[in-house]
Protein backbone atom coordinates (compact mmCIF):
# COMPACT_ATOMS: atom_id res chain seq x y z
CA UNK A 1 0.00 0.00 0.00
CA UNK A 2 1.59 3.11 -1.71
CA UNK A 3 2.19 5.69 1.24
CA UNK A 4 1.26 3.76 4.72
CA UNK A 5 3.22 3.48 7.56
CA UNK A 6 1.01 0.96 9.03
CA UNK A 7 -1.57 -0.90 7.63
CA UNK A 8 -4.92 0.51 9.58
CA UNK A 9 -8.38 -0.37 9.65
CA UNK A 10 -10.74 0.16 6.80
CA UNK A 11 -13.05 2.33 8.99
CA UNK A 12 -10.36 5.07 9.39
CA UNK A 13 -10.68 5.42 5.85
CA UNK A 14 -14.35 5.52 6.10
CA UNK A 15 -14.10 7.96 9.25
CA UNK A 16 -12.32 10.16 6.94
CA UNK A 17 -14.03 10.47 4.08
CA UNK A 18 -17.43 11.08 6.41
CA UNK A 19 -15.93 14.51 6.41
CA UNK A 20 -15.46 17.67 4.51
CA UNK A 21 -12.64 19.00 6.71
CA UNK A 22 -9.95 17.67 8.96
CA UNK A 23 -9.08 18.49 12.47
CA UNK A 24 -5.33 19.09 11.89
CA UNK A 25 -2.61 19.07 14.67
CA UNK A 26 0.72 21.16 13.66
CA UNK A 27 3.82 19.46 15.18
CA UNK A 28 7.46 20.46 14.82
CA UNK A 29 9.91 18.68 13.07
CA UNK A 30 11.27 16.15 13.83
CA UNK A 31 8.49 15.38 16.07
CA UNK A 32 5.68 15.52 13.32
CA UNK A 33 7.94 12.63 11.09
CA UNK A 34 8.04 10.84 14.43
CA UNK A 35 4.55 10.28 14.91
CA UNK A 36 4.21 10.20 10.67
CA UNK A 37 6.76 7.09 11.33
CA UNK A 38 4.99 5.60 14.20
CA UNK A 39 8.12 5.54 16.08
CA UNK A 40 6.43 8.11 18.59
CA UNK A 41 2.89 7.03 19.22
CA UNK A 42 1.69 9.67 21.99
CA UNK A 43 2.37 13.44 21.13
CA UNK A 44 2.99 14.89 24.46
CA UNK A 45 0.98 18.28 24.87
CA UNK A 46 0.70 21.19 27.56
CA UNK A 47 -3.15 21.19 26.71
CA UNK A 48 -5.88 18.38 26.55
CA UNK A 49 -9.18 17.74 24.25
CA UNK A 50 -12.10 15.47 24.05
CA UNK A 51 -11.86 14.98 20.30
CA UNK A 52 -11.04 11.52 19.18
CA UNK A 53 -10.92 10.27 15.86
CA UNK A 54 -9.35 11.06 12.76
CA UNK A 55 -6.53 13.74 12.81
CA UNK A 56 -4.52 15.51 10.11
CA UNK A 57 -0.62 15.68 11.34
CA UNK A 58 0.79 18.78 9.49
CA UNK A 59 4.53 19.48 10.02
CA UNK A 60 5.27 23.34 11.06
CA UNK A 61 6.99 25.60 8.85
CA UNK A 62 9.62 26.60 11.15
CA UNK A 63 12.53 24.33 12.39
CA UNK A 64 13.95 25.75 14.68
CA UNK A 65 17.41 25.09 15.22
CA UNK A 66 17.59 23.43 18.39
CA UNK A 67 15.20 21.11 17.17
CA UNK A 68 17.28 20.69 13.88
CA UNK A 69 20.38 19.67 16.09
CA UNK A 70 18.47 17.03 18.07
CA UNK A 71 18.11 15.05 14.75
CA UNK A 72 21.66 14.29 15.66
CA UNK A 73 21.22 12.95 18.98
CA UNK A 74 19.74 9.48 19.31
CA UNK A 75 17.43 7.90 19.29
CA UNK A 76 16.21 10.87 16.67
CA UNK A 77 18.95 10.34 14.27
CA UNK A 78 18.67 6.05 14.05
CA UNK A 79 14.72 6.35 13.90
CA UNK A 80 14.39 8.87 11.23
CA UNK A 81 17.70 7.17 9.64
CA UNK A 82 15.84 3.64 9.55
CA UNK A 83 13.11 5.45 8.26
CA UNK A 84 14.94 6.36 4.80
CA UNK A 85 15.97 9.99 6.60
CA UNK A 86 19.69 10.00 6.49
CA UNK A 87 21.54 13.07 8.10
CA UNK A 88 23.32 14.94 5.31
CA UNK A 89 26.16 16.40 7.50
CA UNK A 90 27.08 19.27 4.84
CA UNK A 91 23.69 20.33 4.75
CA UNK A 92 23.66 23.95 6.87
CA UNK A 93 19.92 23.50 7.17
CA UNK A 94 17.53 20.40 7.63
CA UNK A 95 20.03 17.77 7.30
CA UNK A 96 17.81 15.11 6.66
CA UNK A 97 15.32 16.86 4.07
CA UNK A 98 12.34 16.15 6.35
CA UNK A 99 9.21 17.84 4.83
CA UNK A 100 8.00 21.16 5.89
CA UNK A 101 4.76 23.64 5.98
CA UNK A 102 2.86 20.50 4.50
CA UNK A 103 0.27 17.87 5.82
CA UNK A 104 1.86 14.71 6.22
CA UNK A 105 -0.15 11.80 7.75
CA UNK A 106 -3.50 11.31 8.85
CA UNK A 107 -4.22 8.99 12.00
CA UNK A 108 -6.49 7.99 14.58
CA UNK A 109 -6.20 10.18 17.96
CA UNK A 110 -7.71 7.19 20.41
CA UNK A 111 -7.10 8.78 23.78
CA UNK A 112 -6.07 12.33 25.39
CA UNK A 113 -5.16 11.15 29.45
CA UNK A 114 -3.50 13.20 32.15
CA UNK A 115 0.50 12.04 32.68
CA UNK A 116 0.92 11.22 36.59
CA UNK A 117 4.16 10.50 38.60
CA UNK A 118 3.39 6.45 37.33
CA UNK A 119 2.05 7.31 34.15
CA UNK A 120 3.52 3.69 31.64
CA UNK A 121 5.45 4.88 29.01
CA UNK A 122 8.69 2.77 26.77
CA UNK A 123 11.77 3.81 27.26
CA UNK A 124 12.12 5.37 22.98
CA UNK A 125 8.33 7.05 23.84
CA UNK A 126 10.46 9.06 26.55
CA UNK A 127 13.06 10.02 24.61
CA UNK A 128 10.63 11.81 22.22
CA UNK A 129 8.20 13.35 24.56
CA UNK A 130 8.32 15.63 27.56
CA UNK A 131 6.56 12.98 30.67
CA UNK A 132 6.32 15.97 33.17
CA UNK A 133 3.20 15.01 35.15
CA UNK A 134 0.09 17.27 34.42
CA UNK A 135 0.94 17.38 30.90
CA UNK A 136 -1.12 15.10 28.52
CA UNK A 137 -0.84 12.25 26.39
CA UNK A 138 -2.55 12.31 23.01
CA UNK A 139 -2.43 8.52 21.54
CA UNK A 140 -2.05 7.54 17.99
CA UNK A 141 -3.44 3.75 17.28
CA UNK A 142 -3.20 4.03 13.72
CA UNK A 143 -1.09 6.37 11.38
CA UNK A 144 -1.34 6.76 7.46
CA UNK A 145 1.80 8.36 5.89
CA UNK A 146 0.35 10.55 2.55
CA UNK A 147 1.85 9.19 -0.61
CA UNK A 148 2.32 12.69 -1.41
CA UNK A 149 2.69 15.96 1.24
CA UNK A 150 0.07 18.85 0.78
CA UNK A 151 1.27 21.92 1.45
CA UNK A 152 -0.90 23.64 4.02
CA UNK A 153 -0.41 26.78 6.46
CA UNK A 154 -0.43 25.38 9.90
CA UNK A 155 -1.94 26.73 13.18
CA UNK A 156 -1.56 26.52 17.00
CA UNK A 157 -4.22 24.28 18.54
CA UNK A 158 -6.36 21.91 16.66
CA UNK A 159 -7.37 23.52 13.54
CA UNK A 160 -9.63 22.52 10.64
CA UNK A 161 -7.49 21.89 7.42
CA UNK A 162 -10.05 21.51 3.89
CA UNK A 163 -8.08 19.19 2.06
CA UNK A 164 -7.65 19.46 -1.45
CA UNK A 165 -8.87 17.09 -3.96
CA UNK A 166 -5.77 15.06 -4.39
CA UNK A 167 -6.19 14.09 -0.70
CA UNK A 168 -9.25 13.13 -0.60
CA UNK A 169 -8.54 10.81 -4.18
CA UNK A 170 -5.29 9.10 -2.21
CA UNK A 171 -7.65 8.10 0.36
CA UNK A 172 -10.82 6.79 -1.85
CA UNK A 173 -7.71 4.71 -3.79
CA UNK A 174 -6.35 3.16 0.26
CA UNK A 175 -9.52 2.47 0.91
CA UNK A 176 -10.48 0.80 -2.20
CA UNK A 177 -7.50 -1.32 -2.18
CA UNK A 178 -7.73 -2.18 1.76
CA UNK A 179 -10.89 -3.34 0.73
CA UNK A 180 -9.91 -5.51 -2.57
CA UNK A 181 -7.55 -6.99 -0.16
CA UNK A 182 -9.99 -8.50 2.17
Amino acid sequence: MNGNTILFPTSLFVAILQRDVMKTLTLTQPWAQLVTLGAKRIETRSWSTEYQGPLAIHAAKSFPQWAEDLCEDEPFRSSLEDAGYPWKPGMKHNPQCLPTGQVIAVGWLEQVERITPNFPVVPIERAFGTYTPGRYAWRFSTIYRLATPIAARGSLGLWKWQPPEAFWNEIQTQYDQERASR
